[in-house]
């Protein structure tokens, strides 16, 4: 190791062992979140504890990296074996707690999305268990990319099938959170997902509240112009911006009798709010429907 990068992690060193070991936590869920492990899945496993040997000599790390390489070395791990694991980093996260709840979760989630995208694929039971997963923790609500993904999803699922069109659309918003150690997967990845087009990531059931809060609206409302959502917002103590700032708090995306999901067409709002919220912004990008439900 440099010695450059070792005077950094003088610095770094709890929060990158915090961070490694909820990426860890999420990466087994998300390789076993349809009860099944296959090699390649195995081999990103196997990639995370080279990655992470410097920290083979700080507890627990050490008695981590050994036993998942252990589990591993025969190339195949049984449900007994995924609980072990399971187990293991339950025993050792205790005093992990240099990151809040919130930012560990979205620790976890991230190393999710990096196993189920393992091994190139996405079936139907990852998106169950990703689903499943994300319900269970709404207090993520308004945090990037989980508004994101619980959008996605809703559109996938909403009319009771998955079709290879929609798990290619979510292969690729997840590619864009992972670099899988494999590097010929990475592109087969690449090419296979380049004219893949996301739409569709307002979040779902928001909780809106008016009072104090700056709005913003974009494309056409299917119910009122601009100037009188504008003056129905202020009426009821909220404040509303034509152009989005760093205080914006909501985004409206106009419906005009499309769904939500195709707001790609709405232009440079939607993109500037995303790009807000990837930068730690809590903007939210609600769908008018929402809106009007709310005011009601």
């Amino acid at each position: 190791m440099p010695d450059q990068e070792k005077s950094y992690r003088i610095f770094t060193g709890k929060s990158e062992a915090h961070k490694a070991f909820n990426s860890l936590k999420g990466i087994i869920d998300g390789i076993s979140i349809d009860n099944l492990i296959n090699e390649k899945e195995i081999k990103e496993l196997e990639n995370w504890c080279v990655r992470h040997e410097f920290l083979a000599n700080r507890d627990p790390f050490k008695d981590l990296i050994t036993n998942i390489q252990v589990i591993i070395s025969d190339n195949e791990v049984t449900g007994d074996e995924i609980e072990d694991m399971k187990w293991l980093c339950h025993q050792f996260s205790t005093g992990f707690d240099f990151f809040d709840h919130l930012t560990s979760d979205m620790q976890i989630l991230q190393g999710i999305l990096h196993g189920m995208l393992s091994d190139g694929k996405i079936t139907d039971n990852e998106i169950m268990g990703l689903s499943n997963w994300i319900a269970e923790r709404r207090h993520l609500e308004t945090m990037y990319p989980y508004d994101e993904i619980k959008g996605l999803l809703f559109n996938i699922l909403k009319d009771g099938m998955i079709d290879e069109t929609e798990k290619k659309i979510l292969k690729k918003y997840i590619s864009e959170f992972v670099n899988l150690a494999d590097e010929d997967l990475q592109k087969k990845l690449s090419e296979e997902l380049k004219d893949i087009k996301i739409s569709g990531i307002c979040t779902v059931n928001p909780s809106i509240n008016i009072p104090e809060k700056l709005f913003c609206f974009t494309g056409k409302s299917s119910k009122s112009s601009r100037s009188e959502i504008a003056e129905l917002i202020e009426s009821n103590g909220g404040k509303f911006n034509k152009n989005l700032t760093k205080k914006t708090d909501y985004l409206i995306v106009g419906n005009d009798g499309n769904p939500c999901w195709s707001y790609a067409t709405y232009g440079r709002k939607v993109e500037k709010a995303i790009e807000m919220r990837k930068s730690g912004s809590h903007i939210q990008i609600v769908n008018e429907t929402d809106f009007w439900n709310k005011i009601s």
